[in-house]
């Protein structure tokens, strides 16, 4: 006989031992490879989370800040402020919108980026130049509120598919 019965047995051991180790490890890896993905699902969305809220807080603060001089352009019945002549400060903020738009432009709905541009195209101007009109003024309140509500829909939609994912998963 060229092999042994223990030697015989000791083979067919490790090689069944073998591929159980095998299937073993490929489904770990894999289940490890899936909750990595749910892992990565979750820390995108709540990067975009964090900067739809962020955006949302900064243009709420520029909202208020247009319909102040709006307010007060109409109450000293002039149609436009320059800043440094009254020794006021702007304080129109795009920090938020500088540290999160490339964050934005990855949720992939054009409308709330296009609109969101827009408004902080208008902050911008504004600060660029010293000076706001009561046009102006009307005109950033009324754009950042739509850019607030595409926000909000857009957090509740984002937060809607994540319900579905994790009850799908």
């Amino acid at each position: 006989m060229l092999f042994s019965t223990e030697f015989l047995s000791g083979l067919i051991g490790a090689i069944v031992g073998g591929v159980f180790s095998l299937l073993g490890s490929h489904y770990e890896v894999k289940r490890q490879s899936e909750n990595q993905k749910l892992i990565d699902a979750e820390n995108k969305l709540e990067a975009r989370l964090l900067a739809l809220n962020s955006i949302k807080m900064e243009i709420t603060h520029n909202i208020n800040q247009a319909e102040m001089f709006r307010i007060f352009l109409e109450e000293e019945e002039v149609d436009r402020l320059v800043f440094s002549e009254v020794k006021f400060i702007s304080n129109f903020h795009s920090y938020k919108w500088s540290r999160h738009s490339d964050i934005i432009g990855m949720i992939n709905y054009p409308t709330l980026v296009e609109k969101a541009e827009s408004f902080y195209a208008n902050v911008h101007l504004t600060n660029a130049t010293n000076t706001i009109f009561i046009e102006g003024a009307i005109n950033l309140s009324e754009k950042g509120n739509e850019v607030v509500i595409l926000i909000n829909d857009t957090i509740k939609i984002l937060q809607e598919n994540c319900n579905d994912f994790e009850v799908s998963s």
